[in-house]
């Protein structure tokens, strides 16, 4: 269940698109929210939700949050952790699309790293496709299964450093080799020297990628 999120709401009356916004492994919706105000101008009357993963960080529980375990990188158990979180994201987005009156096409995920990962895999499993997935510095977890079992083919944007030590940007640059191979409409971009994280760069490509949505 996820008990805490952040809301921006820069809608004028009714919002007619929610971006859903997710952390990374560790982190909490509060480490991301200034994202919000880039995308603005963007979007039209946009409602941002950022929630804290369901789960307690692994390695210190009072400082962080985190959508699935990764201390077993065995590929069975991060898709098991990643199902599970799904259920419990699922759910969540279920909810505040009807609170607000909308519907799965209104939709945007934006991810960073382990938000990345969970945005990718909610989005695939959709009955109804959302609007896009924009994800920073990730991938998805094992890729060519969930790429060619997926429901939903969404627009893709992945951005990735090319110094990123913690998730290799080979792994954005796979997973949108296997998306492209599947009939997706992705895209994947390198910013030079960037390590893990996001920057203006980064933030210019997914605005135009959202502008070429319309």
């Amino acid at each position: 269940m996820i008990d805490n999120y952040h809301t921006r709401d820069f809608s004028h009356q009714k919002p007619q698109n929610l971006v859903l916004i997710l952390h990374g492994y560790g982190a909490d919706g509060a480490n991301l929210i200034d994202l919000t105000s880039f995308f603005v101008k963007e979007i039209q009357n946009p409602i941002f939700i950022i929630p804290d993963a369901p789960f307690p960080y692994e390695y210190m529980p009072d400082m962080g949050r985190q959508w699935f375990s990764l201390i077993n990188r065995d590929e069975n158990v991060l898709l098991e952790g990643a199902e599970n979180a799904r259920k419990i994201l699922f759910n969540f987005i279920k909810e505040k699309l009807h609170e607000y009156n909308l519907t799965w096409k209104d939709l945007i995920f934006i991810g960073f790293s382990q938000g990345t990962m969970m945005a990718l895999y909610t989005a695939l499993k959709l009955e109804e496709q959302c609007q896009a997935v924009i994800g920073f510095s990730g991938t998805v977890v094992s890729a060519e299964e969930t790429i060619s079992s997926c429901i939903s083919k969404p627009p893709v944007c992945m951005i990735h450093g090319t110094d990123d030590n913690v998730v290799p940007h080979t792994l954005g640059k796979f997973t949108v080799k296997i998306l492209k191979q599947n009939g997706f409409n992705a895209e994947f971009h390198e910013i030079p020297n960037l390590t893990h994280s996001i920057e203006m760069h980064g933030i210019e490509i997914a605005k135009k990628f959202i502008q070429s949505l319309s």
